[in-house]
């Protein structure tokens, strides 16, 4: 290329629609829907069991 020769360029998809956009979102939402149960095991580890009869 020289300087007298242009180049066009078209983004197909920008921001949110991207494909990397996407898979970040996805790992996100995983990772906040394991939150509670790793919680809710962590207290009953560290809680007494209660025996009731």
């Amino acid at each position: 290329m020289n300087d007298e020769t242009a180049v066009l360029m078209r983004a197909e998809k920008v921001g949110k629609d991207t494909l990397l956009s996407q898979i970040v979102q996805m790992v996100a939402d995983a990772q906040r829907s394991r939150a509670p149960k790793r919680r809710l095991f962590k207290l009953s580890m560290t809680s007494n069991p209660l025996e009731l009869r």
